[in-house]
């Protein structure tokens, strides 16, 4: 895949934030779509850090307004936070010993 220029990175990591799918990606950057699903297939690249950058921005967001709603009493927002804690629990089991 050719390198893609600062402003289009943005705009991957926009891509990102929205939740685009690597399709999704592909259209609005009009690039093969059979290359950037390779980098999504590798879990890996400028086009596929940069996405993973702005969902993980989005998703930190989103997480931090659940935990204020836990903390003010919202018993919905306190499970899906305790969901939140169990699967990163879960996923990071092997290296806790």
């Amino acid at each position: 895949m050719r390198e893609l220029t600062p402003e289009e990175l943005r705009e991957v990591d926009l891509c990102g934030r929205v939740g685009f799918s690597y399709i999704e990606v592909a259209y609005d950057l009009r690039l093969p779509i059979k290359e950037v699903r390779e980098q999504f297939a590798k879990i890996s690249g400028d086009l596929f850090d940069n996405w993973m950058h702005g969902r993980m921005q989005a998703e930190l967001e989103i997480r931090q307004k659940v935990l204020e709603g836990a903390k003010n009493g919202s018993t919905p927002m306190l499970e899906k936070m305790l969901v939140f804690f169990k699967r990163a629990d879960d996923e990071n089991r092997d290296l806790l010993g």
